[in-house]
């Protein structure tokens, strides 16, 4: 037959369990606090990248649009080139037939 706990070891697992508690509590904060401060670092690093994303975009929207005026200028340039041509070719023609 299991004999009953005595008051005294019934007293010595609560003491015993008070302890344990003192010891996994604060470790136990400690541990959630430096998950959470890890949370926080990784969110900082999330908004940076995303800024730098948004950034990166924003700039290559600004190559994409210089490089459609560069093409424009091309154009325009190429035209002028031909002008002049034509016009050399007649001041040549003229001179020619002097």
């Amino acid at each position: 037959m299991a004999t009953p706990a005595s008051p005294q070891s019934s007293s010595n697992f609560v003491d015993l369990g008070i302890k344990a508690l003192f010891v996994v509590v604060p470790a136990t904060f400690a541990w959630v606090i430096k998950l959470e401060v890890m949370n926080a670092q990784q969110d900082l690093e999330i908004q940076q990248i995303q800024t730098e994303i948004q950034d990166s975009k924003i700039q290559e929207k600004d190559i994409t649009e210089l490089k459609i005026q560069i093409g424009v200028l091309q154009v325009k340039n190429d035209n002028l080139s031909q002008k002049i041509d034509k016009l050399y070719n007649v001041l040549i023609e003229k001179e020619e037939k002097k």
